[in-house]
């Protein structure tokens, strides 16, 4: 090869196939094919034109769509009191197929009431997943933020209820044994049922609860004492956590001829 190659002038190196097409460059035109690297002193490291330019541009596309897949990743899901359960469902079930999680987050109980249920609705979609492991269950962590609707000082005040949702290994014997049973209405005192939930918890490990609740209003409000549980077991500082395991019953025995009546429950399980 290096009998073939042949200097038209510094800088332009050409073999003779190049030379016979007239790919040289002439008379200092602005045509150089390969340019020496800056800085680097042995013969035969070349660079082609634009090149750093490219890789450097290609950096900035990946870095650019780390980013962007970052940002997916952190933004939350809005749950309202006309959202879709079905879409919203989906929409969970996507982001964790995607991120290993979802996050969402509501205000009111209507709001809340719809994000439960699409939580068991993406359960079911990812149960349909081929390969998905029948021991593993969709979870979610309750926690409370309040947040100002306005930057003015005097702005009103809104609860948001964060919903943390992932997928878990189910403990031993299906979704656990609830030791205790709850059942909270929609005037039920949440701090009594709070208490109530964090002392089975305090229990060891295994420990769980059954929280029955019907209506919109009856499930937001156990989902408070959910909620304030979980700061209760915080304040003792002894790591004491859990999750929540929502899903469907049909009411037990009902009159014949009487469509059973669906019950949203949600075991609440110490992890």
């Amino acid at each position: 090869m290096a009998s073939r190659l042949a200097t038209r002038r510094p800088g332009a190196l050409l073999c003779s196939v190049c030379q016979r097409r007239g790919l040289a460059a002439r008379g200092g035109g602005p045509r150089a094919p390969l340019a020496a690297a800056p800085g680097v002193g042995r013969p035969g490291l070349w660079r082609l034109p634009g090149v750093p330019q490219v890789v450097q541009a290609g950096r900035h596309i990946l870095q650019r769509g780390a980013a962007a897949q970052a940002s997916d990743e952190d933004e939350n899901l809005v749950a309202t009191a006309e959202a879709e359960v079905a879409k919203l469902g989906g929409a969970i079930a996507a982001r964790v197929r995607s991120f290993g999680r979802a996050s969402v987050r509501s205000i009111g109980s209507k709001a809340a009431y719809r994000c439960l249920k699409a939580v068991v609705n993406a359960a079911d979609y990812l149960r349909q997943d081929a390969g998905a492991s029948p021991d593993r269950v969709l979870a979610v962590s309750l926690s409370e933020q309040v947040a100002r609707q306005s930057d003015a000082a005097d702005a009103a005040k809104r609860t948001v209820m964060i919903f943390e949702a992932e997928l878990r290994e189910a403990p031993p014997g299906g979704e656990g044994q609830a030791s205790k049973e709850l059942i909270v209405g929609a005037a039920t005192n949440a701090g009594r049922a709070a208490a109530a939930i964090a002392a089975v918890m305090r229990q060891g490990q295994g420990a769980g609860a059954l929280v029955r609740a019907i209506g919109a209003n009856a499930v937001h409000q156990a989902l408070v004492s959910a909620a304030l549980a979980r700061k209760y077991l915080e304040n003792d500082g002894d790591g004491v956590r859990f999750v929540v395991v929502p899903s469907f019953e049909d009411q037990n025995s009902p009159p014949k001829g009487v469509k059973p009546i669906r019950q949203l429950v949600f075991r609440i399980l110490r992890v």
